[in-house]
């Protein structure tokens, strides 16, 4: 069994949990659990802390799930994982209350940083300029009111997505619904 942890992935055996049932290997259980030394560890006992076991029951919600286990797993070992861990138990309970939709862009825009992958949102990229209103894929970062294309998006649903972590009401005061906004992609 595949094991995530605040210290990355580990890779334990279970041998006789027929006295506990099957619990413990059912995927988006957050568990207490004790394991042996060693480079294969066995499963000792563990206790089931909180289960998202209702998410299975939404296809979109287990896909968007699994979606975020599979970049996670990804990873490299030296990752900030205590960081990230949080960061997706978070977003299981995000997942619990909001759409997939919401919660999957939210998780991929904050992994983009953790996998270096982070854009200049703070001045113009092609002029240097503080005045930035939209985000130029092209650019790699933030554009200026000079500097702006037609067809590049608001800034502001990069800055509202990339901004929420705990928050999920944090929406930038200009009056978009940037929820309504990421229901629609």
């Amino acid at each position: 069994v595949y094991l995530y942890t605040p210290n990355g992935k580990i890779s334990v055996k279970c041998h006789n949990l027929k006295d506990k049932g099957i619990a413990f290997t059912s995927t988006l259980n957050v568990v207490d659990f004790e394991i042996t030394k060693g480079s294969f560890p066995t499963l000792v006992d563990y206790t089931i802390i909180r289960s998202y076991y209702d998410l299975t029951t939404n296809i979109n919600k287990i896909n968007c799930a699994f979606i975020m286990i599979d970049v996670i797993y990804s990873l490299e070992i030296d990752n900030n994982h205590p960081k990230i861990y949080q960061f997706f138990l978070r977003c299981l309970e995000l997942l619990e209350s909001n759409s997939y939709q919401y919660v999957l862009a939210v998780f991929l825009v904050k992994m983009l940083a953790v996998l270096g992958i982070k854009p200049n949102l703070k001045k113009c990229t092609i002029c240097n300029s503080d005045d930035v209103i939209a985000f130029s894929i092209n650019n790699g970062g933030a554009v200026c009111r000079n500097c702006i294309q037609p067809s590049q998006k608001d800034i502001e649903l990069y800055k509202a997505i990339y901004h929420l972590y705990y928050d999920t009401t944090y929406i930038y005061n200009d009056g978009i619904n940037y929820e309504e906004v990421l229901n629609t992609i």
